[in-house]
Formats: structure tokens, C-alpha cells, sequence
């Protein structure tokens, strides 16, 4: 259009002829319908002003809703608009200004081709790094101006060519008027288009600021979302977390309502002396047996806990792994005899004899797992299958029982998850898989699980056990622990609970340790001072002071050759302690397990255990006593088992009924010595408890003892 414009112009002023001047106006058509194709075969159709096609997802539907009208209109009126991300109606299109026709390519616009002209003079003119901003300007006003003149120049120009044919005899007059008022609208057009470029530098910032807001505006509404999303997915959790609690409540005041019932109606019973002695041993087997569930239940929450807060501790440690699965094989095989299931086990042959792992979290993993497959199982099997490769050992337990519907497979982990329909009827605190789950993770293997509803389940676990060189230390025994060898040891209990002071120290003075007890704090440290002790059990509830703070004025005063051990009730304190704290030697929960605390008291003092009673000559028994403050000292008594008056015979019996296992002959075999020797009641019964609760290793550790 340009250059049809500037042919026609110079054709009507009869510069090309006068052919050209009568034909001026179809001179300019034909030029500009020329060009065109000219300058598009010449650029390869890169200044096109048609936008490219880009197609709609319709989802063949029929019309389309116009973005900013919000009209419905054909598919084949609508086009896509990439201002509005979304498609927009004809009308709209044409009426829309502030889009400033972004659909459109950039290098067609006039004034990206301008600017892209003085970007080239300009990099001409000003020198490298200098900054084109001024000098920008300054070149838009001149290209402006000169534009502006010429106009002013060329409409002149062609009323002077028409005044002058009329009055040649004045044409120098003519010329000289012209010429002034061409000056004269020069001057104002100068100043127009100075004010012309300054609007347009205006505009062009006011358009970038209002395009740098709406960009600000538009990240903020999608960190609005974003934020509206989180928050919703927060509120989910929390909702769902309340559920839990509310579940988690329900479920522990169950389990724990149900020993606390046979607890408190025994105790009753044999306080006001309403039960017959024929039945007291079995209310204190049912008080232990409540006991035991609530200590684990306890045990269960803390692991829980724990694991949670990062402060589970993993040991690396030897173990005899093919000794480690005949005590899970022997243990499990009893249970399973006595329901009358099948038990299979396959252990390779090229399985290491020493293994490098946590022994404690390992066994009670699998103990879990099979425990479960022996619970969840009333006919079939239950097999256990141990591969080992390249240092990985895969354990995987299968049973035949009741399986996992798929409802309930994505929720069996989740704490006091007990499933639905048979699974519900079976007693348990729903935390052994939470537990094994957590534990399985954080020594860095694998739990999965396969299961089929009505056909059984399979659980397998992989977990890193390197293979150890050197030979394994055996593990401590602390079952009937009867003394220890050395030199006599003492011990204070530092407790504001006059019951559990007796009960530590009951514990603890048969074994053959010199007991102080004090009541708080200040006590303890007034009087440890003027006595060597070897131990310190300390409370962390005490008034004045507590345990904690105990344990570190206790190092500083020179007790750093003693061991603490910190005995606690409540479960922040176990989990919230760092583990880097040199002021104690080791935590213990309450209720205190008796295995437990002798295990400990071995392993931080390196305690030798004898498992008999030594003479009483043997020891020496200071007789000392103190009132002072809160102080108190009783001398040590030693436990005498009397001698159980069974025959070698039936010792060896027995021996070899309980090396095999076999939990039924044992019991039938004592029932068989109690009715022909009536007099060995009492000395059976000790037995018949160790057997009631599964305890093969101790009944057979104490027949060993009656042996000698």
C-alpha cells in the first residue's frame, strides 16, 4: 500500500509521464496488488499480517463459549486468543483493543519492523555499551518529524502546483508564501511531535507497568489457588487425624479396660482373702498375664512414638542367624502343635553363620509377622522361607488363614487397625504391623504384602544383613539371674514413690546388691557424697528436683565412674531426651520388666551373672544402717530355692519333653508325677507356670538347676 501510494503520488504530479498522470489511480492499484506477492515470495512470507490456524480442543462439541462476552457461538466463528487463553468470538475480537493483536506475528507489525530499523542505526551511530535509551528517543522524534515534514511538504507542493497554473505571473510571490508557511507549520510540527513522542514513550510505559501488574496479579490469584489447595488438603488431615485420635482413644481405653478388669476383680479378691487357695495361683497368673498385655500395649505406644520422633535406636551388632531362626522355628512350632496347624520352614544351606544387624528389632519383626500368620490361621499351615543373596535376606511368612480383604489391605499398617468380619473377632492391640512396618523402614528394607481373602496372605520382608567375620559373643542370659561374681555392689533407688523403692529393691537385694533408697533429690546428693555407689536408679518425677538434673549434678560431683540409669513413667520423657546426653547411661520405662532391667544393669556395668545362688559365706555382709534425712539401708537377704524332690528320671523326662518342644507331653508328664507323688505339688507348680506361659528356655534352665 506504501508503494502504490508513493507511485500514484508521483504519477498524479506527472513526474512519470502524462499516461502515467491520467492513469494514476489504477497505477497505485496495480503496484500495491503487485507487491505484495513481490514481497512475500522475496521474505519467505515472514511480514504476513494472517495469523496461522491454530485448532480448538472442542471435544466435538457443536459451539463454544466466548471468553469475554460468555455467548455460545459456532466452532467456526471462534478462534483462539492467546491475551485471553481461551477462545473469543469475531465480534469480540474486532471490538477488543487492549489485546493489541497478540495473536498476530511481531515481525508484520510496522512498529517492530521501525524498531527493528533503529536498533540498526542506532548500533551504527552510539557506541558499544553505551546505553540506546536517549538516543532512542531522539531518533524516533527525527524519524517522526521528517515523516511529518514530508507530508506538510508534499500537500503544499501540490496546492502550489495548482495556484501556480492558474497565476504564473505571480509564482514568485506564490513560492514565497509557501515557503513561510511551510516554516511556520515546520516549527509546529516540531513541537507536535515532540509531544507526540513523549505520549507514545508514556503510553508504552504505562503499558508495561499495567502488563508487570496484571502479571503480578496473576501469579498472586495462582498462589491463591495454590495456598486454597494446601489449605484444603490441611484441613483434610487434620479432619482425618482427629478421626484417628478419636479411633486411637477408643481403641486404647478398650485394651486397656480389659486387663484392667481381671487386675483390679484378682486383687480384690485375694486382698479380703474371697478366693480359695486352690484358685490364688491362677488370679496372680491372670494379674500377670493383664500385666504383661498392658506393659506391651505401653511398649507398642512408645515404639510407635518413638520411631515418629526419630529417637529409635538401631544396634549393629553379630548374630548367630542360623541359631536366630532354630529359636524362632522351635518357639513357633510349639504354638502352632498346640492349635493344631502345620508349621514349614526352609533355610538355605549356604545361609552365613554370622550376620551383622539390630538382633532385638530383627526378632521382633518376625516375631510380629509370624505371630500373626499363627493367630490369623485356624486350618492349613504356616511356613517361613529365608533366602540370602548378595548380602540381602528376604524372609517371607505365608499362611493359610482368614487373608486380608482388599478394602482393608491400604489401611492393615495404620495403628489399632484390626480389619473387619473374622479378623475383628481375634483378640489383639492392632500395633504389631505398625511397629513391624516402622522398623522395617528405618533398618533400610522392604515390607510388602500379597494377600487373598478367604485363602491366606504372604508378608515378606528384605533387609541388608552383611555377613560378619569374626565369631560372635553369646547373649547374656537373664532368666533366674542368681547373683553376679565380684565384689559387692551398691546401689541407690532415688524415688518420691515408697512402693516402687521396695519394689527395686526387692528386685535387686537378692541378687546380692547393697540397696540405699532416698526420697528425692537433695537426699541423694547429700549422702552420695559419703558412700561409693556403683548404681544410681533415679526417678524423673521428683519434687524440687528431677531426675534428669539429678543425673548431671551427680557427673559433676564425681560420680562420672557410676552408672545412671534414668527410670521414667512418662513417655516424652523417653522420646524427647537427645541421644548425645552423657549424663545418664541408659533410659528405662515403667513398669520395670525384670528381664529388662537385669539385662541392662549387665550390659552398662559389665556384670558377669551366675545362674545359682552362691553361699551366703561367700559374701560380705556389712551390717550398716543410716536415719539421717531421707536415707535408708537394708542389709541384703539372699533367695534360697528349696530343693525340688524330683527323681533324675524324671528330670531326664522332662529335659527331653522340653528340648523337643513338646508343650502337651510336658504337661501331661507333670499331671502323671502329681498324681503318683502327691508331696511334689508345690515343686511342680513353679514348672507348670513356666510352661503355661511358654517359657521352655527357663523351665529348662531350671531343671538344669535342680539337676545340680
Amino acid at each position: 500500500m506504501t508503494l502504490g501510494l508513493i507511485t500514484s503520488a508521483l504519477a498524479y504530479g506527472g513526474i512519470l509521464g502524462p499516461l502515467a498522470q491520467a492513469f494514476a489511480p489504477f497505477l497505485a492499484l496495480l503496484v500495491a496488488y503487485v507487491s505484495a506477492p513481490l514481497i512475500a515470495w522475496t521474505t519467505g512470507g515472514r511480514y504476513y499480517l494472517a495469523r496461522r490456524p491454530i485448532s480448538l480442543k472442542t471435544n466435538n462439541t457443536y459451539s463454544l463459549k466466548c471468553v469475554i462476552c460468555e455467548h455460545k457461538f459456532e466452532r467456526e466463528d471462534m478462534a483462539l486468543c492467546p491475551a485471553y487463553a481461551g477462545p473469543i468470538c469475531s465480534l469480540c475480537c474486532t471490538l477488543d483493543a487492549r489485546c493489541h493483536d497478540s495473536c498476530k506475528p511481531q515481525e508484520a507489525r510496522a512498529g517492530y519492523q521501525l524498531s527493528f530499523i533503529s536498533r540498526r542505526i542506532l548500533s551504527w551511530l552510539v557506541p558499544a555499551g553505551v546505553d540506546e535509551g536517549p538516543y532512542r528517543s531522539v531518533l524516533r522524534y527525527f524519524s517522526l518529524f521528517t515523516l511529518m515534514g514530508g507530508g506538510i511538504g508534499l500537500v503544499l507542493l501540490i496546492i502550489y502546483d495548482e495556484v501556480v497554473r492558474v497565476a504564473e505571473e505571480r509564482a514568485q510571490d506564490v513560492a514565497n508564501v509557501f515557503w513561510l508557511a511551510f516554516l511556520l507549520l515546520l516549527c509546529a510540527a516540531g513541537i507536535m511531535t515532540w509531544f507526540v513522542v513523549l505520549a507514545l514513550q508514556s503510553r508504552r510505559v504505562s503499558e508495561d507497568e499495567s502488563r508487570r501488574q496484571t502479571r503480578l496479579l496473576m501469579n498472586e490469584i495462582r498462589a491463591h489457588r495454590r495456598t486454597d489447595i494446601q489449605l484444603q488438603r490441611a484441613k483434610e488431615r487434620a479432619e482425618a487425624a482427629n478421626l484417628a485420635k478419636s479411633r486411637f482413644i477408643v481403641g486404647v481405653s478398650h485394651e486397656v479396660r480389659t486387663p484392667l478388669n481381671a487386675i483390679m476383680g484378682y486383687a480384690h479378691l485375694l486382698e479380703h482373702n474371697l478366693i480359695s487357695p486352690a484358685r490364688r495361683l491362677d488370679g496372680l497368673r491372670a494379674i500377670q498375664r493383664g500385666a504383661e498385655h498392658l506393659t506391651g500395649l505401653i511398649e507398642g505406644l512408645l515404639d510407635i512414638s518413638k520411631i515418629e520422633a526419630g529417637r529409635i535406636e538401631l544396634y549393629r551388632e553379630e548374630l548367630q542367624l542360623p541359631d536366630f531362626l532354630d529359636q524362632l522355628v522351635s518357639m513357633f512350632r510349639l504354638q502352632t502343635e498346640a492349635k493344631g496347624i502345620g508349621f514349614e520352614c526352609t533355610i538355605p544351606s549356604d545361609l552365613p553363620h554370622l550376620v551383622y544387624t539390630d538382633a532385638r528389632r530383627l526378632r521382633q519383626i518376625l516375631i510380629n509377622l509370624l505371630s500373626n500368620a499363627v493367630k490369623f490361621t485356624q486350618h492349613g499351615s504356616v511356613r517361613l522361607t529365608v533366602l540370602w543373596q548378595a548380602e540381602i535376606a528376604e524372609f517371607m511368612i505365608e499362611d493359610t488363614g482368614i487373608g486380608i480383604p482388599p478394602d482393608d489391605l491400604s489401611r492393615i499398617f495404620e495403628p489399632f487397625q484390626r480389619g473387619q468380619g473374622a479378623a475383628a473377632a481375634i483378640p489383639g492391640i492392632g500395633l504389631g504391623l505398625t511397629i513391624t512396618q516402622l522398623l522395617v523402614q528405618i533398618m533400610g528394607g522392604e515390607l510388602s504384602v500379597f494377600s487373598t481373602s478367604g485363602l491366606g496372605s504372604c508378608f515378606k520382608v528384605r533387609l541388608m544383613l552383611s555377613q560378619a567375620p569374626q565369631t560372635c559373643q553369646p547373649a547374656p542370659v537373664v532368666e533366674h539371674i542368681s547373683g553376679y561374681r565380684g565384689g559387692r555392689l551398691t546401689a541407690m533407688v532415688v524415688d518420691d514413690d515408697p512402693v516402687h523403692r521396695d519394689m527395686l529393691r526387692d528386685m535387686l537385694e537378692p541378687l546380692g546388691f547393697l540397696i540405699y533408697t532416698a526420697t528425692d533429690a537433695q537426699d541423694c546428693l547429700n549422702f552420695s557424697n559419703l558412700l561409693t555407689v556403683n548404681l544410681f536408679l533415679l526417678d524423673v518425677s521428683m519434687p524440687g528436683m528431677d531426675g534428669f538434673t539429678l543425673a548431671r549434678q551427680l557427673r559433676a560431683g564425681g560420680a562420672d565412674k557410676a552408672t545412671i540409669l534414668i527410670v521414667s513413667a512418662s513417655t516424652h520423657d523417653l522420646i524427647s531426651r537427645p541421644a548425645t546426653d552423657d549424663s545418664y547411661n541408659a533410659l528405662l520405662s515403667k513398669p520395670v520388666h525384670v528381664p529388662t532391667l537385669l539385662e541392662l544393669i549387665g550390659r552398662t556395668m559389665t556384670i558377669e551373672w551366675t545362674m545359682h545362688d552362691l553361699p551366703v559365706a561367700e559374701r560380705t555382709m556389712p551390717e550398716l544402717s543410716s536415719s539421717q534425712g531421707g536415707l535408708e539401708q537394708t542389709p541384703s537377704g539372699f533367695s534360697t530355692h528349696a530343693v525340688i524332690p524330683l527323681t533324675a528320671k524324671q528330670i531326664s523326662e522332662l529335659q527331653r519333653l522340653g528340648e523337643l518342644g513338646y508343650i502337651e507331653g510336658i504337661r501331661q508328664t507333670l499331671a502323671r508325677i502329681e498324681a503318683e507323688q502327691p508331696d511334689t505339688r508345690d515343686s511342680i507348680e513353679p514348672l507348670r507356670a513356666m510352661i503355661a506361659a511358654s517359657r521352655i528356655d527357663t523351665f529348662l534352665h531350671s531343671l538344669r538347676n535342680i539337676a545340680q
